[in-house]
């Protein structure tokens, strides 16, 4: 199991720092790992997410698109919000926004957005803004896009989640397109 902890550590390492091949290469190892050696359900789902943006990072939307929604379907069977939040939400929804067009995308991020604390802005709030705006950006609606940031930049800020390095920096970069 320790091997498995190190393994997914410089998994997160080589991700945060821009290395996707390497952080989804690492990844996948500690999630085979996860499987031999029973990690924790949070713990699985949370390299699962390394790989699932790695793969987003990487181009690989067709490596998306096959592997988030089984994924995001096993982890509602067990009713596992965090995992399912995690891999529907932010980058990975592409693969719902290639699959299933921007309508039935959007009301699938709401459906799952809508299980969330609304009285703080958490992580998977920050997964929401990301793929609504890919949503908005895909349908040529490049204002609505910009207004949505706008008005979520502020809660995003007070969470103190831009001072994580890829949340500010998928963050700019949502802004900036």
């Amino acid at each position: 199991v320790a091997q498995g902890y190190v393994v997914s550590a410089r998994a997160f390492s080589a991700f945060m720092q821009g290395r996707w091949a390497e952080a989804r290469a690492l990844a996948e190892r500690a999630e085979q790992i996860s499987q031999e050696h029973g990690f924790l359900s949070w713990e699985r789902a949370t390299v699962r997410f390394v790989i699932l943006w790695s793969m987003f990072y990487l181009g690989d939307w067709q490596a998306i698109t096959r592997r988030a929604p089984p994924l995001v379907e096993e982890a509602l069977e067990r009713g596992d919000r965090y995992a399912a939040a995690g891999m529907q939400l932010g980058l990975p929804n592409v693969a719902w926004l290639m699959e299933d067009g921007p309508a039935r995308c959007r009301a699938g991020i709401r459906a799952m957005i809508g299980a969330w604390d609304v009285d703080a802005f958490h992580l998977q709030h920050y997964y929401a803004l990301l793929a609504e705006t890919h949503v908005d950006l895909s349908e040529r609606r490049g204002t609505d896009a910009l207004e949505r940031i706008r008005a979520q930049w502020p809660e995003l800020k007070r969470s103190l989640l831009l001072m994580l390095p890829a949340v500010r920096n998928e963050g700019e970069h949502l802004l900036a397109r």
